[in-house]
């Protein structure tokens, strides 16, 4: 008979107890606390548990008086977790009867806080809810800490500051939109009345000016003008197989004109050479990536685009990416199937890369559809 009492260990470990609901456990946590007159609960969202009690307010709440809030711990809904929810559960009753309980102690910056204490306390909040890897530090970098750089960090975080900053970018622009959702997060989460949706703008993918997107034979021109196979090879792959400049840095293997990446930045895929030509005649089969090294995704991204500017290529390597786009529908390939392979969602190919092509393109596509023996004839 099969032995699962391993098995049965190695859970225990992790702070399982088998055929025992986390659930039926958090609610013995919860009447250990109510017979100890502890009047805080916990409460489990997914896999983190938090806290809940009636607490003084925020820091800048315009809420004057106590009130049922939520304290999100960040602790997994184990059994390790869930004894030290207890512990903390007690350790805040006892605060609030001695009138000590502080949220700057929960990651909430006091009101007089500094724009560098309320950026501090946000990034230990940000990565208490989500692992700390390299793509998640990258998100951090892009989504927040390039506006939060835009804040002058020893003055005082006021919703008047977080304006100020919001319009000194321009109107209408990827920037604005972005600096007011990380600067709106931001004030949301140190308790500052600051609502800055309206100066987001009209931004929009649709709304920006198409690329001059090289044609295929200068793309194939440029390539052979490369005296380094490394950068060779990487600047073939790329344009091969519509890749995200550190995508390169990804591959697993290429075969058959098919290039299998082992992530990225939205995961694994699979993806096919629409030009199968040039994966053979270029070798691509041969994996040959350059020595680079990097931190995360961005630094690889930036490696192969410093490669382009010394290269001193009319376009750059992003470029070979929407070109593969580009191509797709040249080749009638179907939009969902385009999608998947560059490895994001229909509405960003139909808002972002569609808007890119040209009426050139439309045209040689239509010329294609009618002169497919087998589309229906008219009636």
């Amino acid at each position: 008979m099969y032995d699962n009492q391993g098995g049965s260990n190695r859970l225990q470990k992790l702070g399982w107890n088998l055929g025992v609901d986390i659930q039926g456990k958090i609610n013995q946590a919860n009447g250990r606390l109510k017979a100890g007159k502890i009047p805080i609960r916990i409460g489990r969202s997914g896999d983190r548990l938090w806290l809940r009690a009636t607490l003084p307010p925020k820091p800048g709440s315009t809420t004057p008086h106590r009130h049922q809030q939520r304290i999100y711990l960040g602790v997994p809904a184990t059994a390790a977790g869930l004894k030290r929810a207890e512990a903390e559960a007690r350790a805040i009753a006892s605060a609030l009867t001695l009138d000590k309980f502080d949220w700057a102690d929960y990651g909430h910056a006091p009101r007089t806080a500094t724009v560098s204490d309320a950026i501090a306390a946000f990034e230990q909040d940000y990565f208490s809810r989500r692992r700390r890897t390299a793509k998640s530090e990258l998100t951090f970098r892009t989504d927040y800490q390039a506006i939060f750089r835009k804040l002058p960090h020893n003055r005082p975080l006021s919703p008047e500051l977080l304006k100020q900053t919001a319009l000194a970018t321009e109107p209408d622009t990827k920037t604005r939109r972005r600096a007011c959702m990380a600067l709106g997060a931001l004030a949301k989460f140190s308790g500052l009345d600051c609502d800055l949706s309206p100066l987001a703008g009209q931004y929009s993918p649709r709304r920006v000016q198409p690329r001059n997107l090289p044609p295929d034979t200068l793309i194939a021109e440029w390539r052979d003008r490369i005296q380094s196979p490394e950068w060779q090879w990487a600047y073939g792959a790329i344009a091969t197989f519509g890749l995200r400049p550190h995508e390169v840095f990804l591959i697993e293997a290429i075969d058959g004109g098919i290039c299998t990446l082992t992530g990225g930045k939205t995961g694994p895929r699979k993806v096919w050479a629409l030009y199968p030509e040039w994966g053979d005649g270029w070798g691509l089969a041969q994996k040959n990536p350059p020595q680079c090294s990097g931190r995360d995704n961005g630094d690889f991204g930036h490696r192969v685009s410093q490669f382009f500017r010394r290269l001193d290529c009319p376009f750059r390597a992003y470029d070979l990416r929407h070109c593969w786009a580009r191509r797709a529908i040249e080749f009638g390939l179907d939009i969902s199937l385009a999608a998947a392979q560059l490895g994001h969602s229909v509405k960003i190919h139909a808002d972002l890369y569609q808007a890119w092509i040209g009426d050139d393109v439309h045209q040689r596509a239509y010329r294609i559809c009618l002169g497919n023996p087998n589309r229906p004839p008219a009636p």
